[in-house]
């Protein structure tokens, strides 16, 4: 397994590789501390499983890198992390099609797990975010009490991406409705196959009306 930590603070980078080399001791783990090393790195190797990613970079916009991720790595998972904790810098890291989002004051056993959900093919929300979205009526992953449904691990995008699915639009019917790019919404149809443990788009959507009409 590979994981690619990219962040410009030596210090950081250096207490995230001791946490994931310990929970992960098989890893092979690389570093970038600018958004060129990072291309560089993926160019010369794509196979990365896992890119943990800084969202302030001294080269680029951490959204801008996280773009070009889901377009030239669609199989790839990002978990942006970042110090800045505002609920609207976390939505839109998942909007552009993060796997998950970690604050850098995170304890070490929180990244972790965000980490092994997102590597099993979840997605970790920030608790503060899922705690908005209830009291909005917007169901995210963890959102509802009942883990066993599939559904309920599914961000609101990703469910609003299925409902879009069963309605019978492609990929580029969706890109244009969500105004995202085809590449953001190839990265959600993968993880909600990943979730709902489906092998095509049809197959996702009789799943997801089966647990529906269990509700």
């Amino acid at each position: 397994m590979k994981i690619i930590i990219t962040d410009d603070h030596p210090l950081v980078r250096t207490g995230i590789r001791q946490t994931i080399a310990s929970a992960f001791p098989d890893s092979t783990i690389a570093e970038a501390a600018t958004a060129a090393e990072l291309e560089m790195i993926t160019r010369q190797d794509d196979s990365a499983d896992l890119i943990l990613l800084d969202y302030f970079m001294p080269d680029a916009s951490g959204f801008d890198i996280l773009d070009r991720l889901t377009a030239d790595m669609p199989d790839t998972p990002v978990i942006i992390l970042s110090a800045c904790n505002d609920l609207v810098t976390m939505r839109r890291s998942i909007d552009h099609g993060a796997a998950g989002f970690i604050s850098k004051s995170s304890p070490h056993d929180l990244l972790i797990a965000a980490v092994q959900r997102v590597l099993a093919g979840g997605t970790y929300i920030p608790p503060s975010l899922l705690e908005q979205n209830a009291h909005a009526g917007t169901r995210l992953t963890g959102s509802t009490p009942d883990q066993e449904n599939p559904l309920s691990r599914l961000t609101a995008r990703q469910q609003e991406v299925l409902q879009l699915i069963a309605g019978g639009l492609t990929n580029k019917d969706i890109s244009r409705h969500l105004n995202v790019s085809e590449n953001t919404v190839k990265v959600h149809i993968t993880s909600i196959l990943k979730t709902l443990g489906a092998s095509n788009r049809t197959q996702a959507v009789i799943i997801a009306q089966q647990y529906a009409n269990h509700d």
